[in-house]
């Protein structure tokens, strides 16, 4: 986005998928062993293509990693103002986003953009394990997500990540309580491949 708004990420994700489902056999791949994730947006996308899967007949992916997703695009939980400015992302800078990624406001209600909407669609989605930071908008989205998961039959695993803001997973060097997430993500992928 903005030259390829909503869902055109998705239909990039998807189409990866496939790919790896085809063309990665050729490269040794095992089509069994095949995790989605990402963080923030990119967990957005993981998580929808988990369960776009999940009500087909094709291969599916066998975890989902999610790590500070923002899965509601309506911005209206009370994170979105306790932690609106100075704890690295920023209300306002989310806004931004949603404007050039779904730019109508049916769109953010569409539980593809906003996977918190989902009513059913989860259902039968890989384990997941989400990863929330603390100080972050999106701490009650993610908090309330993982227990959406739940609901829904998913195999779940989250964690409060104590004292980390938003993309803590690239602070590592700086912050050395982050590798203890590295491992703990690690371990959950050891328990799916």
């Amino acid at each position: 986005a903005p030259e390829h708004p909503f869902p055109a990420a998705l239909e990039d994700v998807r189409d990866t998928w496939d790919w790896l489902q085809e063309g990665g056999l050729a490269l040794g791949l095992d089509p069994a062993r095949v995790a989605l994730g990402g963080d923030s947006a990119g967990a957005t996308l993981a998580s929808v293509v988990c369960a776009e899967l999940a009500a087909t007949q094709e291969a599916k992916p066998c975890a989902q990693l999610l790590f500070y997703p923002a899965v509601d695009a309506r911005q209206t939980s009370e994170s979105q103002e306790l932690f609106a400015e100075g704890h690295l992302l920023e209300s306002a800078t989310l806004a931004w986003f949603y404007q050039h990624y779904a730019e109508q406001p049916a769109q953010r209600r569409d539980w593809r953009c906003s996977p918190l909407l989902a009513e059913g669609q989860l259902r039968g989605s890989a384990p997941a394990l989400l990863l929330i930071a603390e100080f972050d908008p999106l701490l009650d989205e993610g908090l309330a997500y993982a227990e959406h998961l739940r609901e829904q039959g998913v195999v779940v695993q989250s964690r409060l990540c104590r004292g980390m803001t938003h993309d803590f997973l690239r602070m590592a060097g700086l912050v050395p309580e982050v590798l203890e997430h590295y491992e703990q993500a690690a371990a959950f992928l050891r328990r799916y491949w």
